[in-house]
């Protein structure tokens, strides 16, 4: 059975996502809104709490309430992670089997923090935003979990065997006609998401790192890399089926390669399985 992905009904923004969406950050009252919005989702509100614990953690300060994680981690920060963690509470159709949302938001967060690391060597003019990076990183794989609320027998048959080892894409192709960061960009897209974010997340695994997708821009390719380079850790759904070098990724990013070992090295000691 193929889908076609334009003819198919692409489940609804989440409310909580919904309201945060529609808040102006530029705005006093609607940044003082972000904080009780926040704190309508629990998942949510856990995972800021947890965001804002990590940073805080080598300065020993507690964090036990969203507003104290908001203020430790920026209303930007605050506001990003925010949305993408209520995106994830997408509702899907019953079924035997669940991707592990937990594990797609940690690989979501390394690669964020790959992102990060990278975009500091690039050249200013090409660097992404930093709330660009936060939010493509967090979004890239949400196609994922949009897989169970278009058919949820066909997910069930693609979760059996993506943690049986297959190959992820390929699966995906046979079951639906289409992988995760096409289904992915197209529901972003539904949802108002801004154009460049969308783009990055339907290009996320262009296979050909020495000829940049025609489409791409700077957080194409930034996140391009950050993900394939991850392609090993614990937390990874989906595997690149190319080898990534470091050659490759400094070449598409404009960057010093030497640098980019070096930065390499430096998320390796910080316990990231990073392939380059």
């Amino acid at each position: 059975m193929k889908i076609d992905i334009s003819q198919i009904k692409l489940p609804a923004m989440p409310m909580v996502a919904q309201k945060i969406l529609s808040l102006n950050m530029n705005n006093d009252r609607d940044q003082d809104a972000l904080v009780p919005v926040i704190c309508q989702c629990p998942v949510t509100s856990a995972r800021i709490i947890s965001m804002a614990s990590s940073v805080a953690l080598s300065s020993g300060f507690a964090i036990s309430s969203v507003k104290e994680a908001v203020q430790r981690i920026g209303l930007t920060t605050a506001y990003n992670s925010a949305l993408a963690s209520a995106l994830f509470t997408l509702k899907s159709q019953a079924g035997n089997h669940e991707f592990d949302y937990n594990a797609i938001w940690k690989h979501s967060t390394e690669v964020r923090q790959v992102m990060q690391a990278f975009a500091k060597l690039m050249r200013s003019f090409e660097r992404p935003l930093p709330q660009d990076i936060a939010l493509v990183a967090l979004l890239h794989d949400i196609g994922f979990l949009a897989y169970k609320a278009i058919n949820a027998e066909l997910a069930d048959t693609l979760i059996v065997r993506i943690n049986k080892g297959e190959d992820s894409d390929a699966v995906a192709q046979e079951l639906f006609g289409f992988t995760h960061d096409k289904l992915g960009a197209a529901l972003l897209s539904s949802w108002g998401i801004p154009a460049k974010i969308v783009t990055a997340v339907k290009w996320h695994h262009h296979k050909n790192f020495n000829v940049p997708h025609p489409e791409a821009n700077g957080l194409s390719n930034l996140l391009l890399i950050a993900d394939a380079s991850l392609m090993h850790s614990a937390h990874s759904y989906d595997p690149h089926s190319v080898t990534l070098t470091l050659n490759n990724a400094a070449s598409l990013l404009h960057i010093n390669e030497e640098a980019l070992e070096l930065e390499t090295n430096r998320l390796k000691e910080e316990g990231i399985t990073i392939s380059l």
